[in-house]
């Protein structure tokens, strides 16, 4: 009877190699795309609105923190200048299409290149004015304690290339 009561063992199907394989790609795959979330999260400085090096740290961007109606009676001041940027804006971006056609132009004209360039230079010499003065006529609407915040709202967003701790003194702090 002993032996009629032997466990009975039951064998699970073994799984092939392929399976095993692809189950270790597909894991391989997840981590790697998990691993790319996570780098553009710390890169970027995490969810929209936390300050990053990316983040735009103009005025503009300062007044759109301000209350509603104060940002609104500051935006109205610059709506003429705002408008007139935009087709500016769009001469720049024709220009460096120009540059780009130029660039990959075979046989490479060099005349032709050194042309294109100098007219993106005018025309983003033109937009860099106009920007100008509309942060001129920012600045000159913000009560000194919006002018002190925007410093202050501003300094997170200060670390990183391009900015004032770029400097060489500053680098050999670091």
């Amino acid at each position: 009877m002993a032996s009629d009561t032997s466990q009975v063992v039951q064998k699970l199907p073994r799984v092939s190699r392929r399976v095993r394989i692809v189950l270790f790609a597909s894991l391989a795959l997840n981590a790697l795309f998990v691993g790319g979330l996570i780098s553009a999260f710390v890169r970027h400085g995490g969810p929209i609105g936390l300050a990053s090096p990316n983040a735009p740290n103009n005025l503009g961007a300062f007044v759109s923190t301000l209350p509603s109606e104060r940002g609104g009676a500051v935006w109205k001041i610059t709506g003429d200048k705002r408008r007139a940027l935009q087709p500016l804006r769009r001469q720049v971006r024709i220009m460096r299409r120009e540059v780009l056609t130029a660039l990959t132009a075979e046989p490479f004209d060099r005349e032709l290149f050194v042309a294109a360039q100098a007219r993106l230079i005018e025309a983003e010499h033109k937009q860099r004015l106009a920007q100008r003065d509309i942060v001129v006529d920012i600045a000159s609407s913000l009560t000194t304690e919006e002018r002190r915040s925007y410093i202050r709202w501003r300094a997170p967003m200060r670390t990183g290339p391009g900015s004032d701790d770029d400097e060489p003194s500053q680098q050999q702090r670091k």
